[in-house]
């Protein structure tokens, strides 16, 4: 006589989905990593804002109601910014350590992981997702309308100023942040719907990126 096979049990995507998360959020309280990245933000905004409220608090007169109010939407970005390298640097250990190996031979989806960890990571080399990340959004967090408004920009590189994804995620921040002044809108469609579309064309080029990187054997 044969021994009969066990059944699988039935699993739950969210159920897992919910695990993986806090396995990874976890350390972040161990290792005191939150903190580090409150302090991040903190130490980002003085070193914008101290500085800069009085030159540039004059040439955004009209544009916004203050110069904190017009550049807490790059400092909210900023903020994000941090969290995704922190979840890309330890997906991208993960992936060193065998751990997304270990993930494809057990039931589970295989976007759970990434979609846990939050991550937009290409790489599976800890040490090059940091730098990986960090450049691309400190050139867009400084040729943004977060800082100044893109008139103040050389003329040549105000479409681009206008246009990259950064600037247009913070003209939606704006005008959902609800400031009075009339320069800067109201969240209309015509308003957020460059942020939907980058947001849609992002999502298309990482989710299989993600997929694909984390495929790969280490």
């Amino acid at each position: 006589m044969t021994a009969p096979i066990a059944l699988r049990p039935k699993t739950s995507t969210l159920q897992q989905w919910w695990v993986l998360t806090v396995r990874s959020v976890v350390p972040t309280l161990r290792n005191g990593e939150w903190a580090t990245a409150v302090a991040a933000s903190v130490i980002f905004t003085a070193g914008f804002y101290i500085p800069l409220k009085d030159f540039m608090g004059a040439a955004t007169q009209g544009i916004s109601s203050s110069y904190a109010q017009f550049l807490t939407p790059l400092i909210a970005l900023q903020a994000v910014s941090f969290a995704s390298i922190s979840g890309a640097f330890r997906a991208a250990t993960d992936a060193a350590a065998g751990i997304n190996r270990r993930f494809r031979c057990m039931p589970i989806a295989p976007l759970t992981p990434a979609a846990a960890r939050m991550s937009a990571n290409k790489s599976q080399n800890p040490e090059a997702t940091t730098p990986l990340l960090m450049l691309p959004q400190l050139i867009f967090g400084l040729v943004s309308v977060g800082i100044q408004p893109a008139d103040q920009f050389p003329d040549w590189i105000q479409p681009i100023v206008r246009n990259q994804p950064i600037s247009q995620f913070i003209y939606a921040l704006r005008a959902l942040a609800g400031d009075t002044t009339a320069a800067v809108g109201s969240p209309t469609w015509s308003v957020m719907s460059p942020t939907y579309l980058w947001l849609l064309g992002l999502s298309v080029f990482a989710v299989p990126m993600s997929a694909v990187a984390a495929s790969r054997r280490p």
